[in-house]
């Protein structure tokens, strides 16, 4: 009896920290709205078009943006052959964009490629081997 005793106290005592542990720690979270916090912030999106005629052959790949709510989709004129053109994504500040291209199916030579949000300032990043992936060099993006 006397051990049933002592250990009806333990717990007690033990769910009254718990619960006082709880209580103590703050239940709020407040969003920072200073600096590059990412997409959410620049509320656009990123994808690529992609057109194929009435028998499923691809026919053209356009990178677009628009807002979170599929409204002011815009084209960005980006100067790489639409067949060389692989899959693009937005930096987190929305200013950029990287994306690769196939610069050789045959040998499978690729390279990653960035520019301005408008299409401007097309520069090569990084040429790629054909056992890398382009989400290993994407990083957080």
């Amino acid at each position: 009896m006397k051990k049933i005793l002592m250990g009806s106290a333990v717990l007690t005592a033990l769910s009254l920290s718990i619960i006082a542990f709880q209580m103590s720690c703050s239940k709020t979270a407040n969003a920072q709205t200073s600096g590059t916090t990412g997409l959410t912030q620049q509320n656009l999106v990123l994808f690529v078009k992609i057109s194929e005629n009435s028998s499923g052959t691809e026919t053209n790949r356009t990178v677009w943006t628009s807002n979170v709510d599929g409204t002011n989709q815009k084209q960005i004129p980006i100067n790489i052959p639409w067949n060389k053109l692989e899959d693009a994504r937005l930096t987190p500040d929305g200013k950029n964009v990287i994306f690769g291209v196939r610069l050789d199916s045959i040998t499978n030579k690729n390279a990653l490629y960035s520019c301005s949000i408008d299409g401007s300032n097309l520069k090569k990043i990084v040429d790629v081997n054909s056992n890398e992936s382009y989400l290993e060099l994407y990083g957080a993006y």
